[in-house]
C-alpha cells in the first residue's frame, strides 16, 4: 500500500481541521513543557498543530489514529518515536526516516519526503516492522532491521486517505535484555532532538522584505509600491530593484533583492500587480497557525484586459505537496508568495539563464523538497493581457518549461521523480509538436529571434 505524496493537488482542494499532528507513543518521550495535561492526550503546539500521545502498543495506536482521522482530520501526520535496531545497522541515537512499514501480512510504502523541515544531523532511511509484543535480538531477524510497536496501526488507518502519513524513529536500543535501561538513558537527548525539530517561529511583519522588480510601467510600479506601504501589517523594508534591459532582467532583479535583504523572509510583488491592504496580515496569521511551513501564498483576484476573470479549476491555489501539479504548470505566483530567505538562497534563487518561466523553475525545486502553505482569502490583484508581458513576447512558453524540466531531470536521483519529470517532458514535447504542425511557429521559436535565449548553461 502506498501513501500519496500529493494531498489533493488537482481538482478542488480538501478541507482539513489541522495542518499537522505529531503522534508519540508515550508522554515520557516528549519534552516536559509539551506533554498533554493530566487526563488528556492532546497538546496544541499552535492553533493548527497538535501533539497526540497514542499509548503503547498496536491496539491503542490504532484507536488513537482513528480519533485523529475522524475528529482532527489533519493534512499531515508524523509518527515520532523510538525503535530497536535488531541488526545493529544503525548506531544508537540515529534518526531514521522510515520508507516502509510492515507487519506479518502487510507492507506500507511511505512518502519519501517529510512535511516538516529537518534541522538535525542527516537521517538514514530504513524499513520498520511493527510488532504486537516486545522483540529481543534475533540473529537472523527476517522481517525488518528495525522494530517498534505502533507505526503500522497508524499506517493502516491513514492509507488511502488524503492525510499524508510519515514515520520518524530514533534508535534507542538494540533489542537486548537491558533495552529498558538504554531507553531511559537516551530520553534526555531524545527530548533535545524533538525540541529542535518542532520549534518554529511564526513570521512577523518585521521579518519581511518586499521585493519589487521594476522595468518600465511607471504608473503600475507606483501603484505596487503604494500597496506595500498601505499594508495593515507594515513590512520591515521594501526594495524596488530596476531590471537590467535584458531577457534575464526579472530574475536578476529578484535575486539582487534576495541577496540584499536583511530579514529572514521575503515577499515578491511584480510591478504590474498589487497587494490588498491585509495581504501581509493574512499571511502572517496563517503562518502563525502552522509555522512549520517554509513558504506560503495567497489566492489571487485576476484582471485581464481590464475585466475580472475567474481562474480555471487547475489554476486554483492549493496547499500541501504540489510538485506533480507544478510540473504541469506554474502553481505559485511570485506576487502572492512569502518565502524564507535562507531556504531560497540555498536553492540558488531564480535561474537567470531562463528568459521566461524562471518562477516555474524555482517552484519545482522548492515543491520537490517541502509542501506549501496557503492563506484562504485572495489578497493579491494580478493583472494580465498587456502587450509587454513575457507570455506575449515568447510564442511557446513550454520551450522554457522544457529547459527547466531537463535541468531538474539531470539532477534528480530518485526514480519516482525521474519518472514524473520524464513523463511531463514527453507530454510537453507532444504539445509543442502538435502546435508546430498546426501553426508552423516552432521553427521561428527555435531558430528565429530567440535562438540566443535558448543557449542555456545547464
Amino acid at each position: 500500500m502506498r501513501f500519496g505524496n500529493n494531498a489533493i493537488a488537482v481538482g478542488l482542494p480538501a478541507t482539513y481541521k489541522l495542518e499537522l499532528v505529531i503522534t508519540v507513543a508515550l508522554a515520557a518521550e516528549l519534552p516536559p513543557q509539551w506533554r498533554p495535561p493530566k487526563g488528556t492526550s492532546i497538546y496544541y503546539l499552535f492553533d493548527r498543530v497538535a501533539i497526540v500521545v497514542t499509548g503503547l502498543g498496536l491496539a491503542q495506536s490504532h484507536q488513537a489514529a482513528e480519533y485523529i482521522h475522524t475528529e482532527l482530520n489533519p493534512r499531515y501526520v508524523v509518527n515520532i518515536g523510538t525503535c530497536a535496531a535488531l541488526q545493529r545497522h544503525h548506531p544508537w541515537g540515529t534518526w531514521l526516516h522510515i520508507t516502509h512499514v510492515q507487519t506479518q501480512t502487510t507492507r506500507y510504502t511511505m512518502p519519501d519526503r517529510l512535511p516538516i523541515p529537518w534541522p538535525l544531523a542527516p537521517y538514514s532511511t530504513d524499513t520498520l516492522y511493527s510488532s504486537p509484543t516486545p522483540v529481543h535480538a534475533v540473529p537472523a531477524w527476517p522481517l525488518a532491521p528495525c522494530v517498534d510497536m505502533e507505526a503500522s496501526a497508524q499506517a493502516a488507518v491513514f492509507h488511502n486517505t488524503p492525510t499524508s502519513f510519515h514515520v520518524l524513529k530514533r534508535v534507542s536500543d538494540f533489542g537486548h535484555q537491558p533495552s529498558i535501561r538504554d531507553y531511559k538513558n537516551q530520553l534526555p537527548s531524545l527530548h533535545a532532538d524533538i525540541q529542535a525539530l518542532l520549534t518554529w517561529a511564526p513570521v512577523t511583519p518585521d521579518d519581511i522584505t518586499a521585493i519589487i522588480p521594476a522595468f518600465q510601467r511607471p504608473r503600475e510600479t507606483r501603484r505596487a509600491i503604494q500597496s506595500v506601504y498601505d499594508q495593515t501589517y507594515p513590512v520591515s523594508a521594501c526594495s524596488v530593484i530596476r531590471e537590467p534591459e535584458s531577457a534575464r532582467g526579472v530574475s536578476y532583479a529578484r535575486n539582487c533583492g534576495i541577496h540584499h535583504a536583511q530579514t529572514p523572509w521575503v515577499a515578491f510583488l511584480d510591478n504590474d500587480d498589487y497587494w490588498l491592504p491585509d495581504h501581509i496580515e493574512r499571511l502572517c496569521k496563517t503562518h502563525a497557525e502552522a509555522p512549520f511551513y517554509y513558504w506560503l501564498q495567497s489566492p489571487e483576484q485576476w484582471i485581464r484586459h481590464g475585466k475580472p476573470v475567474m481562474p480555471q479549476r487547475h489554476h486554483i491555489k492549493v496547499a500541501g505537496w504540489i510538485f506533480d501539479a507544478a510540473c504541469q504548470r506554474c502553481m505559485v505566483s511570485p506576487s502572492a508568495v512569502l518565502i524564507r530567505r535562507d531556504w531560497l538562497l540555498a536553492h540558488g534563487g531564480f535561474q537567470t539563464q531562463l528568459p521566461a518561466c524562471e518562477d516555474y523553475d524555482l517552484w519545482l525545486s522548492l515543491s520537490r523538497e517541502l509542501p506549501i502553505g496557503l492563506s484562504p482569502i485572495p489578497t493579491v490583484v494580478k493583472y494580465g493581457g498587456h502587450a509587454d508581458q513575457l507570455s506575449h513576447r515568447y510564442l511557446a512558453m513550454d520551450i522554457y518549461r522544457l529547459a527547466s524540466l531537463i535541468r531538474h531531470l539531470l539532477s534528480e536521483h530518485h526514480p519516482v521523480y525521474q519518472k514524473k519529470i520524464l513523463a511531463t517532458i514527453q507530454n510537453k514535447f507532444k504539445i509543442l509538436y502538435r502546435g508546430a504542425q498546426k501553426n508552423g511557429t516552432l521553427h521561428q521559436q527555435l531558430w528565429g529571434r530567440e535562438k540566443e535565449s535558448l543557449t542555456l548553461e545547464y
